[in-house]
């Protein structure tokens, strides 16, 4: 018998979990984007997309960083904050109270 240690995935399932915040097309308008039209983010941050799953749709824009992202000297407090300064640079608007964790997962089958 064979035990795995690990991720697994099946092809037809998907999830994730990462702090930031989501953004709205009427938002994401604002912001600079690169020559094909794509949001740009600071380095720092990830964009995750989550189609139609839970209250995500396609044209949402799930932007931050996943718990495998926090440094090893970085408390939780430090991670957030890291977080929020990056944010802050397309957002600056952002209240820090408007991050939040954003976990889901879904079967498409």
């Amino acid at each position: 018998m064979k035990i795995r240690n690990g991720f697994v995935s099946n092809s037809s399932s998907s999830s994730f979990c990462c702090f930031g915040v989501v953004l709205q097309p009427k938002e994401m308008e604002k912001y600079p984007k690169n020559k094909w039209g794509q949001v740009l983010l600071p380095e720092d941050l990830k964009l995750h997309y989550q189609e139609g799953i839970g209250c995500y749709c396609e044209e949402e824009m799930l932007v931050g960083l996943e718990p495998t992202d926090m440094k090893d000297d970085e408390t939780l407090f430090q991670f957030k904050e890291r977080i929020f300064n990056e944010l802050i640079k397309i957002k600056p608007e952002l209240d820090f109270s408007e991050m939040h964790w954003i976990t889901d997962g879904g079967y498409e089958g």
